[in-house]
């Protein structure tokens, strides 16, 4: 009977990690109702330079030779904590999580599953690290943050608030994501990118360069906003839509299909009564602004700093608009001031001598005052039938007139 305690004692010892003994001690523990790891067995450990450490649970690592463990901290399950890091407050490191390098957890932040923190990441507030997530480089995260899944968080990126990170998201550069966003899928956000609010970016959808989107956006499928560009209010940005330059785009507009917002464009639609603005045009917008103020029955504007502005009295088929003003800002660009070229049909006068053009739903123009008077509601061009409420007034400054003449001569 002896030599079977023995035996026991002999087996027991050489099972035992060599930070732990079988022992129970909650000294380290300020709440002595509160027991750490769910009451597994450990001890509190000391710190390579004599402080007291926390509690270590027997299945756990930590390599107290060179990593620091705070009083109130603990590391359970088969975690595993060595290099340099430093965990402390009343954090908690746990199932086969790995802290090292440099990193540090600290406060009420938790690091659990199969999640790793490592460089000279921070974690910190009461942020949750878990799943098979990865946070590296010098990342900080704090607030109520969670990452998890097999999300990925590095270099100089921030994250605070509540913002959740999940699926194979990633967030690195300097960007910073905060609020109650959302970021997942294979969705990536990286160089100087700002996301907050209820900003809900996922699937392949990327926000970069110094973008910001916040409010309650959403941007996803293989979509792109970039350089300076903003998105935010309802707006949906998704397919192979790209936002970029100095771009915006708010309100409740949905942008998609090969749509490309660019320069200095603006979508602005306000509050809307009825209906979602959507532009799927497979065009370019560049340097237009867009915008429609309630009630629904002021004129549509829509106009670029070139100098040319061009309103429609259509209420309902927004989309349309966009389509035609996006043509018709095509062909006054290629009007030329030739004789026999690009004149009114009517008057024979030549485009670029007015300031007031009709873009007809047939897309031709006609200077305004002729058309006002045509009498019947035939294109004398195409003979086709002219919807009114379809056209577009078009007003273009005398500066433009000038500078594009001047070019053609």
């Amino acid at each position: 009977m002896l030599l079977q305690w023995i035996q026991l004692a002999s087996f027991a010892l050489e099972t035992l990690t060599p930070n732990s003994f079988a022992i129970i001690s909650y000294s380290c523990i300020q709440d002595s109702h509160r027991l750490p790891c769910d009451g597994a067995l450990g001890h509190c450990v000391k710190n390579s330079n004599g402080s007291e450490g926390g509690f270590v649970a027997n299945t756990a690592r930590i390599n107290l030779s060179t990593a620091y463990l705070g009083k109130t901290a603990s590391v359970c399950e088969e975690a595993q904590v060595f290099g340099q890091a430093q965990v402390f407050g009343n954090a908690k490191i746990s199932g086969n999580a790995w802290v090292f390098g440099h990193a540090q957890v600290y406060e009420d932040a938790q690091v659990f599953g199969k999640s790793e923190v490592f460089g000279e990441a921070q974690i910190f507030g009461k942020a949750q690290i878990f799943g098979k997530s990865r946070i590296f480089g010098e990342a900080w995260i704090s607030g109520n943050t969670q990452v998890f899944d097999s999300a990925r968080i590095c270099d100089l990126a921030m994250l605070f608030g509540s913002p959740l990170i999940f699926e194979e998201a990633k967030i690195y550069g300097d960007s910073l994501v905060s609020g109650n966003a959302r970021i997942h899928g294979k969705a990536q956000i990286f160089d100087d990118a700002r996301i907050s609010g209820q900003a809900e970016i996922f699937d392949q959808a990327e926000v970069s360069g110094t973008a910001e989107v916040f409010e309650s956006p959403q941007i996803y499928g293989q979509a792109q906003v970039f350089d300076y560009a903003q998105v935010y209010g309802q707006a949906q940005v998704y397919e192979n839509a790209l936002i970029y330059q100095r771009a915006q785009v708010h309100g409740v507009a949905s942008i998609h299909g090969t749509t490309q917002i660019l320069k200095r464009t603006q979508i602005n639609l306000g509050n809307l009564s009825s209906g979602i603005l959507e532009i799927n045009i497979n065009n370019q917008l560049n340097e237009a602004i867009f915008c429609q103020k309630t009630p629904l029955s002021q004129k549509v504007i829509f106009q670029n700093d070139k100098g040319v502005t061009i309103k429609s009295n259509l209420k309902n088929n927004l989309q349309y608009i966009i389509k035609q003003a996006g043509s018709c800002l095509k062909k006054i660009q290629n009007l030329e001031y030739n004789p026999l070229q690009d004149d009114c049909s009517i008057c024979l006068r030549n485009f670029l001598e007015m300031n007031f053009l009709v873009f007809t739903s047939c897309e031709h123009f006609f200077c305004q005052p002729c058309f006002n008077e045509l009498p019947n509601c035939s294109c004398p061009l195409c003979r086709k039938e002219i919807e009114k409420d379809l056209t577009l007034q078009v007003e273009i400054t005398e500066e433009f007139l000038k500078n594009k003449i001047i070019s053609d001569l």
